[in-house]
């Protein structure tokens, strides 16, 4: 067992998909971050980057003679008993959070299956078992080969296995909810092929079905949820191949004698200018619920839940569960409560389900005075540069900069909207995102045409502005002033250059 432990954080892995799931942050990439100790029989983690709110976890990986199920008998206990001991298995599965008393023997199930990783065309053997522990020591690990019903999950990336940067804090990471329901269903094994961008046809095209197709067997049961990116893509209307994607992965699936469920697409925290909420997936979600009926299959309305539970929290208070500025993707606290739902909906042997996750806030990591970003996680990099640009800002730049300042979720592909932005043009992605998030006035519209190299005035960028505002932070109550969306110099029918423009932008605090 002693040499299955992880003894160096520059050890870890750089393909989460096929390690622990966790990842030193690029701020401590170089750095170790943890010791590994054994004592009177007993392996435990040192954290020697000790952070306020962050854990650094014990990483176990072993590896296997083949793919299929495993059992994994643990025996452990806590490192300190007022606090809670997290385990997670497979790709940061969560499977155990309670605190721990005494010595403590537990058996988990857990799938060892090819995958394709993110960003990458062939599949990877990811033939080991891999641990994660976190306030806890361990004292014997024990695997062997099982049997079993597995659950397979499609879908995308509100549903897939995402990686957390180490040091570890459930508030700042990201997570689908796949990768929680392993904590509320324990006698089956789970086996999550969701990825980031997947639709109901890349899925497939990109060879993830054809995987699990391949270990599909009868009883087992397959989740599918998709929605976030097919709505994005003309041919994956709700009602045209979204429809006929769906229908066909539950005839392949049920030939093969297992169970396929729908799940309908989680809701987005997405209200609009009056605080009402702006339901984007009514559709799909309502076309899941009709396939449902007429294959006579069962479906799990998440979307009717996530955002009922939305609406009673309101923008703000629901921004605990995302990751921070985010509004599509949650964090380990809302992929916990979401898997939850899900596994409450499931006829299968689960704990208890009125078990929570109380949220701990956290920042993000601090950047030490010496680093700079990496400029793919600067979002201000853009900005800086118009600091000396003098000419007038155009509608569709403010767009650009605004959803990049904002940290929006792009949407890939624009759906004609207006006669005069036309799809081949490098800009209209953004044209989309600003207008499924209620970003484009009235004002600007005449005749159907949104103008987009037209001028931006400064009374029109400091009101496109606050729309942006208010998807993030609650400011119903706030002046312009309050919130630093002031020009002095500029008259408000005057037009608005990029350096001032981005003057403004660099002060947005979310």
């Amino acid at each position: 067992m002693d040499d299955c432990f992880i003894y160096s954080s520059k050890d870890i892995g750089k393909i989460p998909e096929v390690n622990s799931g966790f990842l030193p942050s690029w701020v401590n990439q170089e750095k170790e971050l943890f010791s590994i100790k054994k004592k009177d029989g007993f392996f435990s983690c040192c954290d020697i980057l000790k952070l306020q709110n962050r854990m650094v976890p014990l990483l176990y990986k072993k590896e296997v003679e083949e793919k299929g199920i495993y059992e994994v008998e643990i025996t452990f206990e806590s490192v300190n008993l007022e606090e809670e001991v997290l385990i997670f298995t497979s790709r940061r599965h969560l499977s155990f959070k309670e605190k721990v008393s005494n010595l403590t023997t537990l058996s988990f199930i857990i799938d060892v299956s090819p995958i394709i990783p993110r960003g990458q065309e062939v599949a990877v053997n990811d033939e080991a078992i891999n641990l994660a522990f976190f306030n806890a020591k361990v004292k014997n690990i024990k695997v062997t080969k099982s049997e079993g019903r597995r659950i397979f999950i499609f879908g995308d990336s509100t549903v897939a296995d995402q990686s957390a940067e180490l040091p570890y804090s459930p508030f700042t990471s990201y997570s689908g909810w796949g990768q929680m329901l392993s904590y509320f269903i324990t006698k089956n094994a789970i086996s999550n092929h969701a990825h980031s961008g997947l639709t109901t046809a890349s899925f497939r095209r990109e060879g993830h079905y054809k995987i699990v197709i391949k270990e599909i067997r009868e009883n087992d049961i397959v989740l599918m949820q998709f929605g976030h990116n097919d709505q994005k893509l003309k041919e994956l209307n709700y009602n045209t191949g979204y429809r006929e994607n769906l229908i066909k992965y539950i005839e392949e699936i049920e030939e093969k004698g297992a169970i396929a469920i729908i799940v309908t697409p989680l809701a987005r925290n997405s209200f609009d200018n009056c605080g009402n909420y702006n339901d984007l997936l009514k559709e799909f979600a309502s076309e899941c619920l009709l396939i449902g009926k007429e294959k006579n299959i069962q479906v799990i309305d998440l979307h009717k839940f996530s955002m009922e539970l939305f609406i009673s929290l309101g923008l703000e208070e629901s921004k605990k569960y995302f990751f921070p500025s985010d509004f599509t993707h949650t964090n380990d606290y809302g992929a916990f409560i979401f898997a939850q739902f899900i596994a409450s909906q499931l006829k299968l042997d689960k704990k208890n389900l009125a078990d929570t996750w109380p949220v701990l806030k956290t920042s993000f990591l601090e950047i030490p005075k010496e680093s700079h970003l990496p400029p793919e996680l600067d979002n201000q990099i853009e900005l800086k540069k118009l600091l000396n640009d003098n000419s007038y800002l155009k509608r569709y730049e403010l767009f650009h900069y605004l959803i990049y300042t904002i940290r929006l979720f792009p949407t890939a592909v624009y759906l004609d909207h207006y006669i005069d932005v036309i799809g081949h043009e490098t800009f209209v992605p953004d044209v989309e995102t600003a207008y499924e998030n209620n970003l484009i006035p009235s004002s600007f519209i005449e005749d159907n045409k949104l103008k987009p190299y037209q001028e931006v005035r400064a009374e029109e960028f400091l009101t496109v502005v606050r729309l942006g505002y208010q998807i993030r932070r609650n400011i119903k109550d706030k002046t312009n002033e309050e919130l630093g969306l002031i020009m002095p110099d500029v008259k408000a029918n005057s037009f608005i250059t990029k350096s001032q423009a981005a003057q403004i932008l660099l002060k947005v605090k979310l």
